[in-house]
């Protein structure tokens, strides 16, 4: 797998509301090589609230 290197400009733009209450979501925006990119950082958490 490639790296796609860092961005200075990454930023989380929204974090829209867990409705199933066992994680979330992250929506990013960035650019790679003059690119344009919208991504999205899923979470997911176990019964003790820790990251899975």
């Amino acid at each position: 797998m490639g790296s796609a290197g860092s961005s200075s400009d990454f930023r989380y733009v929204r974090e829209p509301e867990d409705f199933d209450g066992d994680g979330g979501a992250l929506l990013f925006e960035t650019s790679v090589d003059g690119t344009n990119l919208n991504g999205i950082d899923l979470i997911r958490t176990n019964d003790a609230g820790l990251i899975t």
